[in-house]
């Protein structure tokens, strides 16, 4: 009988030991669980605010490019307006040259229409002088 003691207390001891070590290992397992799940939500968090950090930045890249598009717009416009300013600029010089070049004629005229008058009164005067 003492041996069945012996055994059964044996058993007992190492089933304790047993015991002991599972739920060591539980708790160990408990641990890693908590962990994982602490991790696990750390990654979370930092998904949703890199989620929202890329949405801002694809909302920006959006503004961006619509503010490129009316600057484009913008540029041509001016382009337009520079190139008929332009266009109308040389009109002017152009039509000012003529101008001046028919004003110099017109000086020669009336340069030669004095020398004519002043012939002409010259000759009058000399004619009275003569009577």
């Amino acid at each position: 009988m003492r041996t069945e003691f012996q055994d059964a207390d044996l058993r007992a001891n190492t089933l304790s030991k047993q015991v002991a070590q599972l739920t060591a290992q539980l708790g160990e397992g408990e641990n890693a669980v908590k962990e994982e799940t602490r991790q696990k939500l750390a990654l979370q968090s930092k998904l949703r605010s890199l989620e929202d950090e890329r949405e801002q930045l694809r909302e920006a890249i959006e503004d961006l490019e619509d503010s490129k598009l009316n600057s484009d717009k913008t540029i041509l416009t001016v382009q337009q307006q520079v190139n008929e300013l332009t266009k109308k600029l040389d009109e002017s010089n152009n039509a000012v040259a003529g101008m001046e070049k028919h004003k110099d004629k017109l000086a020669k005229e009336l340069d030669q229409t004095r020398l004519q008058l002043e012939e002409q009164v010259a000759a009058t005067s000399k004619a009275d002088k003569s009577r």
